[in-house]
């Protein structure tokens, strides 16, 4: 009886953990970002789920806001974050994850920018910073990767034949995506963030 009482109050935490995972946008920029999400191959979705594409409107992340994003933890099941500059989602830079048994395979991404390369992407002319969140972080490449305005970034993919994902263990469940990061904070070791909700 005891150890059945462990193992559920495992359990437990482990599921507690996995429901809260997230993607925590930090939007540094003067002007708002607009985002979707097409789960699992199906349509992009926005505010209402029930709708695809143009019927359901993006999530707004207004200028010096947060927007905290749940991200789907079932297994073997990739997710496309989009995030654009026009409501519109023509073009748009991407974060993408797939967890695994063991392994959160993640990416930035850049193909569906306006053109080739980082100098296409929506974002060209800002800083972006991608983070795993937890005690993982330094893991293999289970690190920071920081895309510079105005240069190619190597750690986005820019053609599909690209070599850029990375890996985190299954216990990384949050991340942070900061977008337009000011220059001096950007050269900094860590980005420090002070936003609202």
């Amino acid at each position: 009886m005891r150890s059945f009482s462990l193992q559920a109050l495992a359990l437990f935490f482990a599921s507690a953990s996995v429901a809260s995972a997230s993607l925590n946008v930090h939007n540094f920029c003067s002007y708002p970002i607009y985002i979707k999400q097409s789960h699992n191959g199906g349509c992009n979705k926005g505010t209402n789920t029930n709708a695809c594409d143009g019927a359901s409107p993006p999530f707004v992340v207004k200028a010096g806001a947060t927007y905290h994003l749940p991200m789907f933890t079932d297994k073997n099941s990739a997710t496309s974050v989009k995030i654009a500059r026009e409501q519109n989602m023509g073009k748009v830079t991407q974060f993408e994850y797939t967890p695994t048994d063991n392994t959160m395979f993640w990416d930035l991404s850049d193909i569906d920018g306006a053109g080739a390369a980082r100098t296409g992407s929506p974002f060209k002319e800002a800083n972006l910073k991608v983070s795993p969140v937890g005690k993982d972080l330094g893991a293999g490449t289970c690190k920071s990767i920081k895309c510079k305005k105005n240069e190619v970034c190597k750690d986005a993919y820019q053609f599909p034949d690209q070599t850029a994902t990375h890996s985190c263990p299954i216990s990384t469940t949050t991340f942070t995506l900061d977008i337009c990061v000011p220059d001096a904070q950007f050269t900094r070791r860590e980005v420090e963030v002070g936003f609202s909700a």
